[in-house]
């Protein structure tokens, strides 16, 4: 029997080049932001955007998406019952309140409340698959 090898990132001469580049000069000095910045120029544009802003991870990003949106005191998100801590740690950053959802035949059904449009805020979507 012949193992089944995983499949692995496909790094190159370049790659590395980078890398050592960003490492060796891009934390201070006139290079310092080159890298943030040519990531965010690249993205908006890959997705014909005129900006793009990067975050350090997925909790901040969805906390100044919150804000952005003026979601606060006393609005309520729908989020999934099943999710990672930081995604509705940026709701509480925020001082709204987060509605715990289940899953049941592909909608979202908030602690057994009925849901009417326009209830809530906003509605936190989540990828599970």
């Amino acid at each position: 029997m012949s193992d089944i090898q995983m499949a692995g990132p496909w790094i190159t001469e370049h790659e590395e080049k980078i890398v050592l580049d960003a490492l060796r000069n891009g934390w201070y000095g006139k290079q310092a932001y080159y890298y943030v910045e040519k990531l965010e120029a690249d993205f908006a544009s890959y997705h014909d955007r005129k900006r793009a802003l990067m975050t350090p991870n997925c909790t901040t990003a969805l906390h100044l998406l919150l804000a952005g949106l003026g979601i606060g005191e006393g609005d309520e998100v729908i989020a999934p019952e099943c999710t990672w801590i930081g995604s509705v740690a940026a709701i509480t950053y925020q001082r709204a309140t987060t509605v715990f959802c289940g899953h049941r035949c592909g909608a979202l059904v908030p602690d057994g409340r009925k849901h009417r449009a326009g209830d809530h805020a906003a509605h936190q979507g989540c990828h599970s698959g």
